[in-house]
């Protein structure tokens, strides 16, 4: 109504100020889902090494058959697959704590990749090897870890 006026009751005010401070809380100290998510992009990883991309919906070349016949059969299929030599390259994107992995997670966010020397060559691609990106967040699972960050801040989630 015109000229009319809308005072908010006092404690509607409290409480919003309330949740307001406690949701800039978890906001700030947002460690734990964030180990949560890293936890799910290393499995996710594993699955993307074992699947050759197809789990990240980006489906890596195969190999020629010049590169199977030179690579060395070490007693499990993997080694034979796209990306995989040794198994560091994978395992530096799948282990924690593992050689070459770069890994920080705190309050702020989460710092990963690899330093292995063949990850730039197989993210980009060369001369005489196509591109197969070792490290992909496919949309749907960036939405799910919006959805926990989301959860954890408004106090949905599960979380120590």
């Amino acid at each position: 109504m015109p000229g009319t006026e809308f005072i908010v009751p006092t404690e509607r005010i409290e409480d919003f100020a309330y949740h307001v401070e406690v949701f800039g809380d978890r906001a700030e100290a947002m460690k734990p889902v964030l180990e949560e998510i890293t936890d799910k992009i290393l499995e996710r990883e594993r699955r993307m090494f074992e699947t050759r991309g197809a789990t990240s919906g980006v489906y890596w070349a195969p190999l020629r058959g010049s590169t199977i016949r030179r690579k060395t059969y070490a007693g499990d299929q993997l080694v034979r697959s796209p990306l995989i030599a040794s198994g560091d390259l994978m395992r530096s994107l799948s282990v924690r704590h593992a050689k070459y992995q770069r890994l920080s997670v705190d309050d702020k966010g989460i710092d990963f990749g690899t330093t292995h020397p063949a990850a730039g060559y197989h993210d980009s691609g060369t001369r005489h090897m196509p591109r197969r990106p070792p490290l992909i967040i496919p949309a749907k699972h960036a939405h799910e870890y919006i959805g926990m960050l989301n959860d954890f801040i408004y106090g949905e989630g599960n979380y120590a």
